[in-house]
């Protein structure tokens, strides 16, 4: 499916911008005087990357958003960041060091997650470790497990992922209006 910018959902962009159409176009993270913007909002949050993860995400989530004033968007953000960080804490279970902006770290590496929001869209990114690309897996439908990226496609305006550059890894992204 194609949308405005370009791209198509469930694409990955190789630069490390969103699509033009979206308002925070061209930035992982805001700088401090795009923060100090009233209409532009951003949270991180760093997290084991552990099955306690999924739940202190989607927590956090539902906080931010309701301090937003945009708690029409939670349910669908909450599953979104569900679907997202239990795809990158699987994505981490094997991996025993990681690079992130430049500096190298030993050990399991954590997950990090983004919230942007401006007016009533939203911008989830989740970092971690891995280099495969997410991609959507061909699913028995007795299983219980494997529909999260069709999931996130079917509920998000676009979605996709990134490398970033002196990292390892890739950010998947996703975009709720």
């Amino acid at each position: 499916m194609q949308v405005p910018g370009g791209g198509s959902v469930g694409t990955s962009y190789p630069s490390r911008q969103f699509p033009r159409h979206f308002p925070w176009s061209g930035s992982e993270c805001l700088s401090t005087r795009e923060l100090l913007d009233a209409d532009r909002l951003q949270s991180h949050l760093i997290l084991g990357a552990l099955p306690s993860a999924v739940p202190c995400a989607r927590l956090h989530t539902r906080h931010i958003l309701w301090e937003w004033g945009l708690q029409p968007l939670t349910d669908q953000a909450e599953l979104i960041v569900s679907e997202l960080i239990t795809n990158a804490v699987h994505a981490s279970e094997a991996l025993t060091a990681s690079r992130y902006a430049g500096r190298w770290a030993p050990g399991r590496p954590p997950v990090r997650l983004w919230l942007h929001g401006q007016q009533q869209h939203i911008a989830i990114q989740v970092w971690d470790a891995n280099n495969q690309p997410p991609a959507r897996q061909p699913t028995d439908p007795d299983a219980e497990s494997g529909r999260g990226l069709l999931l996130v496609e079917s509920l998000t305006a676009a979605w996709g992922s990134y490398r970033l550059q002196r990292s390892s890894g890739k950010i998947t992204w996703a975009i709720l209006q």
